[in-house]
């Protein structure tokens, strides 16, 4: 018997499904920010506001990227879900309030925006055979 009860369990699972499958979870989680970047640009009031790249976009610069942007656009991957998350949680914690969230909704939206828009970035500048910090030395 299990001294993690079942929902953390689950997770593990999950995570270590993640692992093995890096590039297909990562996708995943990409589409699922699109979806929630969505729900929070109607929180924010801004209408049917235009995703920053949809998910062919995304395969197609991780397919193109070297193994450290990869590993990169993993930990920004998750640096925006977790973002996601907490704010979400935040702004429905002032909705259950009766607190109009347009204003920090804004706010969020924007950086997660800004965040997708970085990452993108990141994974589309062209890179020669030397990493990052073998460039500087």
């Amino acid at each position: 018997m299990s001294a993690l009860p079942p929902d953390d369990m689950r997770s593990l699972r999950q995570t270590a499904f993640a692992a093995r499958h890096p590039v297909d979870a990562m996708i995943a989680r990409w589409d699922a920010i699109g979806r929630d970047a969505a729900r929070l640009a109607g929180l924010a009031h801004l209408g049917a506001a235009p995703a920053s790249d949809d998910a062919t976009g995304f395969v197609r610069v991780l397919e193109c990227a070297s193994d450290w942007q990869r590993e990169l656009a993993w930990q920004g991957v998750e640096d925006i879900t977790a973002m996601l998350a907490s704010g979400m949680a935040a702004l429905e914690v002032l909705a259950g309030r009766g607190i109009d969230a347009r204003v920090p909704a804004l706010a969020l939206w924007r950086e997660v925006d800004a965040a997708q828009r970085s990452l993108l970035g990141m994974l589309a500048t062209p890179v020669n055979s030397e990493t990052p910090s073998a460039a500087t030395a």
